[in-house]
């Protein structure tokens, strides 16, 4: 038996908090970044993307943005969620607070990749519609969509979280896109398509 010098404090363990789900890991349902980069070659090797679906909390591909030193604009219509952002990823080069439906109005530079994460199921599919169009418009080399096959449903987190459409691999298909199934079982849809390319046919 091992005795305590006098004076010392009797050491405790103590248990890590869990953390923020802020990767792939921590939300088995968004693809980890090596299978988005299988699905999708390059990526995450471009010069500039603009990252739509992104919080504080959930930007699951923030390390593999910051790693490549990827120059990132993230777009949101939250103000508390842009302020936070600020706060919490400075490395990020703009964050725009606006609305998707309203991109056509802001001045955004020429993008490598647009990438908009679990966006298209928290609008009405003629919303979401638009604002693909919108994004094709902008003729990124590639737009990457992810987003979650689950049924639509409430969310505490607030309106602008809440899912109002139903999104299948099909729907994308039907526009032009590229599509991979991640998890069959309450998993993802990532679709993806070479915009500058499709604009010269």
């Amino acid at each position: 038996m091992v005795e305590r010098p006098a004076g010392k404090k009797k050491w405790q363990r103590h248990e890590p908090k869990p953390p923020l789900r802020i990767t792939p890991e921590h939300d088995p349902a968004i693809p980890p970044a090596a299978f988005v980069e299988q699905v999708v070659p390059g990526v995450w090797h471009g010069s500039r993307l603009l990252y739509m679906g992104a919080c504080s909390t959930q930007f699951a591909y923030a390390k593999v943005l910051r790693y490549n030193c990827i120059e990132t604009d993230v777009i949101d219509c939250s103000r508390q969620r842009c302020f936070l952002l600020r706060q919490t990823h400075r490395w990020l080069h703009d964050i725009i607070h606006g609305w998707y439906q309203f991109l056509p109005g802001y001045m955004l530079p020429d993008y490598d990749t647009i990438l908009w994460v679990n966006g298209p199921c928290s609008l009405s599919k003629d919303e979401a519609f638009k604002v693909i169009g919108y994004c094709q418009a902008l003729k990124p080399h590639r737009l990457v969509i992810i987003n979650e096959l689950e049924p639509p449903q409430a969310d505490p987190a607030g309106p602008e979280d809440r899912r109002h459409s139903l999104w299948t691999a099909s729907d994308l298909i039907s526009l032009g896109f590229n599509a991979r199934i991640w998890l069959q079982d309450r998993g993802s849809v990532i679709a993806w398509k070479d915009c500058r390319k499709a604009s010269m046919v």
